[in-house]
This record gives structure tokens, C-alpha cells and sequence, in this order.
């Protein structure tokens, strides 16, 4: 902003009934002055207003003011009952002045007020101090329009919100000199609204001078400030930190390809010229919201003992059928196919239920178990508009044998997406066909349809080493859980950790007792105990807790990786931690144990090949990209 002096008026006339009129006990005036007298390239915030004394030395009685100001349409005062209303206005000081003989009268405002530059200017003044000034008193004015000021003088008090009818209108009013703060008016209303996952709707309304308007976001909690004469377009950085995502003349904007369960902040200005400089912005107004979780059109993991679940259906009750898995290292149901006979038929279906798909941006996840070294069994997926295959669009073909399509070097469970093509809006179903010429069994599990999530690499991402100083450790208790252990630490570790900083436990909800008894019991210090709730189905926290980093902002934030075992409750712990403390989690293509990746905090890192196991469709150039993106990690 830049600071002018405003005067408004010339001229040697005076009058004694503007701004008060001393000679009465009581007065209330007010005055319009035209944004053309104003003569500004732009509003901005009075700070100052400056009333001209004539060369009286006394103005007993006179010197309690209260000011007020306001931004109005009317050009003059229509009727001696024609005021503007007190409360369309704004108290701009209210207290004692100091009269100066023969110059300018300076009265500092208390509450700055802004003048938007298109409306015009009125000045009221009431004045409350009882008795007068025992005569006539003067103040410098100009010959303005007809009917620019009305006023009023008494001899009881008069109350600024019923000011009654006036004694009278005139066309000769103060002049006057303040100083403002050149600016331009924030939008208005400004919004910003989680659509889904993905998207972030923001809306506002312009200002009253219908400048255009700018957006930049920023993950890192705050938005920082334009520089004044710097023109800015889309992707470029603001001072301080944030990206601009809109510089035009709309009232609203779509932020998409966003995170899940993610904070997005905003900050919108106005954009302006105050005749000096090629550009300026308003002071900003500040916003954020967060993207909710993935929204799962299907979302299937066999748990249940029913099958087909609940709108699934197949074409044979024999050949698809509900197994429990124990081994290679999965546990929990899954969906089989497999030939009861070598004489049987060789293809079945196993169909989802019907979903619709608003967008072409929605793909089909799965995992499946390739176990055996050989055989010609595959999996055909399909999507149709309709449970069958009669026009139905292949997505792709996942064979059993590892070392056929997509070869992978071990067996094992192998998670897939394939991405449905365009025209795939409406009903919808993924369609599984089964195909084998042996009684060898395939089986898939964990399958989803969800939104393709488009994601902007983590700005100058660093990935925390485990040396580094902490303010805690994370433990989840597995005492309710089948086949577990409380905590599957040694107590003396909990212990110590607790002594040293923050013990955070994950637990389920029905825990919350037999958790703080398995505490207590041990000796831990319970004033740095801290739970977070949460469904569990192990206590191995350490394989599906976050990859944790900090941003360029040096913003904490987690990585939210895809769990290599079959068990959602567990894959949901760092979209609940995120919210427990407030961090962004960001969604990383990924599927991994968390436990399989070290890191020096400087840009280097090793894993084991279980990483290009578990990734199959990726090549090992995409995993040490996606390293560098979200983790920082180059070599």
C-alpha cells in the first residue's frame, strides 16, 4: 500500500454550521463528497481527517466529537429528513479533538475506515460536549453541489441513530484533508468447498470495483504475500511460500487432481492499478479445506463367511467360492477360483455389484495370489455396462505363473490397477472371469473401484531418518487381537520411551481399559501416555505406520503407502493419525511394509528387493521416481 494526502476543497469561504456548529449546545452534521472530488486511482484506508479552523483561538463547549464514515450512493441530501442511517455507518473516532487557529485540525481515527473508491464519501460528526462557544465559530469550505450537507443544532442532545429533521441543507461544506492508505477491497464470500477426494471448489465475490482476482494455495499451512508491481501467472511461487492456480476475472475456481485427506489452504486477493505502480493486491483473505478420504464405488475384502457378498453374483456356485488364506504370509478370506474337475467347465464370472461412474477418472484395484511356478491359469478382468461379457471391454489378463504376464520373479500376493477406458460413465460392473484347463486354484482378494487420484509430487520433500531426534514413538496394542501380544515390545522399552517423551498407542476402542491397565501394570508414566483410536488387526505398526518428511516448508507430513497385507484396519491407521495430529497425509502408488526402507535424511536410501516384488506393473524407474517425488530420495 502507499500512503497520500487527500485534500478536498480550495478556497477562502468558511462556515460556521460545518463541521459543528459551536454558537449551538448540541449539532449533528453530515457531508458527501464525490469520488470524483476524492480523485484517486484507488480506495484504500483513512487513517487521519484534517478539518480547516478559521482564526478563532476558542472553541469552548465544542471538543466532544464522535466521527463516523461511510461509503454511499447518494449524491445529495433529497429532504431535511433525508440522513443516512447511522448504522449503514461506521464509528471512526469518538472523543476529544484539539482546535488549531488559523490551520489544520488533525483528528487521528481510531478505527482506520476504507473508502472503496466507487461509492462516494460522507462524513457525520456528532458533537456532545453541553453549552457553546458563546459565538459564531468557523471552519474553511467550498461551494460543492446542492444539498451535499445537512445539519442539525439543539438545545438537548441529539442521537445520531433518530436525528430528527434538520435545520437545514446547504451546498457549502467543509474542506477537508486526510491521509489513506491506497488499496484496493478484498473479495467478498470467499468459500472453499471439499467436492471429493480429489477436488476443491472455491467461489467469491468481487469486490466493489470489480477488480479481478488471484488464487495460490499451499500445503504447508499458510499462504505468503505478492509482491506490489509483480505480475503473476498460473504455477508461479508466491513470496513466502505458496503456488499460484488462478489470475482472471471469474468469480470462482475448481482445484483438482488434489490429495485425499489432505489441508489445502488459500488465500485470494484482488488484483489492482494505483496509477504508480503496474499492479497491486489486496491484503488477501485466507481460507482452507480438506479433502475427505478415497470414496470406494467398491470396496471388498471376503472377510465375511456369505458368498458372494451382498450384490456380487457368479455364474457357477463351484467354481468361485470363499477360501481362508494361512499361507504364504496373507490371513483372512479371499475370493477362488478353481475346477473342481479336470472334466468340468474351464471359465466362470464373479461380478460385482452394479456402481456409477461419474467420470471416465475411476480404475479397478485388486490383489492376487501368484504362487505357482507353472500352469496356464489366468484372470481376465472386464468392466460392462451390464453382469455379463456381451459387450464388455477387457482391462487386462493376469496369469498365475509368475514368469508369464506381468512377470514378476517370485510368487506371491501382487496388488493390480487398471484404469477403466473413456466412456466408462454410468452403471457399471467389473466382471472377474476365471479361466483354467487344471484344478489349480487362483485367488483375489481386496478389490475396489475408486477415483484415479492425480497428485502433484511434495514440494522439496525430505524424508526423516530414524536417528533423528523425536518427540515420541508409536506402539499399538494387540492384547484384544487373536494370536497377538500386548504390545510386541518388551515392556522396559515402553517404559523407558515413556520416561523420555511421548509413548503414543494406537488402540481400538474396545481396548481402552485392558490397554491402560497393561500400562499402568508395567510402570509406564502415564502423563505421557497418548492413545489414538483405531481398528486394529496387528500390532505391527512399525510395517503400516507412516513414512514420515518434511515439505519445503518444513512442514511435518506423512506418506500414506498401500500395506502389503490384506488387513484394512491396519491400512487405515495413518488416515487416522493424520487426522489425530493434524499432519497431510498424501497418498503414495506404492505397496510396501514400512519397515523396508532407511533413509540418512539426505537424499539417500536402501530397501530390498521386495520393493520391484510387490510393485509388478512398475519398472524400476517409476519406484525411483515416485522416491524422489514423495521422499526426496535420489540415490
Amino acid at each position: 500500500m502507499s500512503a497520500v494526502t487527500v485534500t478536498v476543497g480550495t478556497g477562502t469561504g468558511t462556515t460556521d454550521q460545518m463541521p459543528i456548529s459551536a454558537a449551538s449546545r448540541y449539532s449533528y452534521t453530515q457531508q458527501i463528497y464525490t469520488k470524483s472530488q476524492i480523485g484517486q486511482p484507488l480506495g484504500g484506508f483513512i487513517t487521519s481527517l484534517s478539518f480547516h479552523c478559521s482564526s478563532y483561538t476558542s472553541f469552548n463547549n465544542s471538543n466532544s466529537w464522535a466521527i463516523y464514515m461511510g461509503n454511499t450512493s447518494k449524491a445529495n441530501f433529497s429532504s431535511t429528513t433525508d440522513w443516512v442511517a447511522v448504522a449503514n455507518l461506521t464509528q471512526v473516532f469518538n472523543g476529544n479533538v484539539t482546535f488549531v487557529s488559523g490551520g489544520w485540525m488533525t483528528i487521528n481515527l481510531t478505527t482506520p475506515f476504507y473508502y472503496d473508491n466507487v461509492a462516494n464519501l460522507l462524513i457525520a460528526v456528532d458533537e456532545n460536549t453541553s453549552g457553546n462557544a458563546g459565538g459564531s465559530r468557523t471552519f474553511s469550505a467550498f461551494t460543492s453541489t446542492a444539498n451535499t450537507g445537512i445539519y442539525r443544532y439543539a438545545n438537548n442532545n441529539i442521537n445520531p441513530s433518530s436525528p430528527g429533521t434538520a435545520t437545514g441543507r446547504t451546498n457549502i461544506i467543509n474542506r477537508i484533508m486526510f491521509n489513506m492508505d491506497l488499496a484496493i477491497g478484498d473479495p467478498s464470500s470467499v468459500t472453499a468447498t471439499a467436492i471429493d477426494e480429489t477436488q476443491i471448489n472455491l467461489n467469491w465475490t468481487k469486490n466493489a470495483s470489480n477488480n479481478n482476482v488471484m488464487v495460490a494455495y499451499s500445503l504447508g499451512g499458510s499462504v505468503g504475500t505478492p509482491a506490489d508491481g509483480t505480475q503473476y501467472a498460473v504455477n508461479d511461487n508466491i513470496p513466502g511460500g505458496g503456488t499460484v492456480i488462478y489470475n482472471g476475472s471469474g468469480t470462482n475456481f475448481n482445484h483438482t487432481a488434489l490429495y485425499p485427506n489432505t489441508t489445502y489452504y488459500y488465500k485470494v486477493w484482488s488484483v489492482g492499478d494505483d496509477g504508480a505502480k503496474a499492479l497491486v493486491y489486496s491484503e488477501g483473505v485466507s481460507v482452507s479445506a480438506k479433502t475427505p478420504l478415497t470414496d470406494y464405488l467398491v470396496n471388498q475384502n471376503f472377510t465375511a463367511t456369505t458368498f458372494p457378498p451382498a450384490g456380487w453374483t457368479r455364474t457357477s456356485t463351484t467354481l468361485w467360492t470363499r477360501v481362508n488364506i494361512t499361507s504364504p504370509s496373507f490371513i483372512g478370506g479371499a475370493a477362488q477360483f478353481r475346477r473342481t474337475t479336470a472334466g468340468s467347465a474351464n471359465t466362470s464370472l464373479l461380478i460385482t455389484p452394479s456402481f456409477t461412474v461419474p467420470t471416465d477418472e475411476y480404475s479397478v484395484s485388486f490383489r492376487m495370489n501368484r504362487t505357482e511356478t507353472a500352469g496356464t491359469e489366468q484372470l481376465r478382468i472386464y468392466v460392462n455396462s451390464q453382469p455379463n461379457l456381451t459387450g464388455a471391454t477387457q482391462l487386462g489378463t493376469i496369469n498365475r505363473r509368475n514368469t508369464l504376464a506381468p512377470t514378476v520373479r517370485d510368487p506371491g500376493w501382487y496388488k493390480y490397477t487398471l484404469d477403466f477406458p473413456a466412456g466408462s460413465t454410468g452403471t457399471r460392473y467389473v466382471i472377474f472371469e476365471g479361466y483354467s484347463t487344471t484344478t489349480i486354484a487362483m485367488q483375489i482378494d481386496d478389490v475396489s473401484v475408486s477415483k484415479i487420484t492425480k497428485i502433484f509430487p511434495v514440494q522439496e520433500p525430505r524424508f526423516v531418518a530414524e536417528w533423528e531426534p523425536a518427540k515420541g514413538a508409536i506402539v499399538s496394542y494387540g492384547g484384544s487381537i487373536s494370536g497377538h501380544d500386548a504390545f510386541g515390545v518388551p515392556n522396559t522399552m515402553l517404559v523407558d520411551i515413556s520416561n523420555e517423551g511421548k509413548l503414543y498407542v494406537i488402540r481400538p476402542s474396545g481396548s481402552a481399559t485392558a490397554c491402560n491397565t497393561a500400562l499402568t501394570n508395567m510402570g509406564a508414566n502415564m502423563s505421557n501416555v497418548e492413545y489414538i483410536t483405531s481398528p486394529l488387526n496387528s500390532y505391527w505398526v512399525r510395517d503400516y505406520g507412516p513414512l514420515t518428511i518434511f515439505d519445503g516448508n518444513n512442514s511435518m507430513k506423512f506418506i500414506d503407502f498401500e500395506y502389503n497385507r490384506p488387513r484394512y484396519d491396519d491400512n487405515g491407521v495413518i488416515a487416522i493419525m493424520s487426522d489425530h495430529f493434524g499432519y497431510d497425509a498424501f497418498p503414495m502408488n506404492y505397496v510396501a511394509t514400512g519397515g523396508n526402507v532407511m533413509s540418512d535424511s539426505y537424499g539417500k536410501a536402501m530397501s530390498t528387493d521386495l520393493i520391484q516384488r510387490e510393485n509388478p506393473l512398475a519398472v524400476q524407474q517409476e519406484i525411483d521416481q515416485m522416491f524422489v517425488d514423495y521422499l526426496g530420495i535420489s540415490e
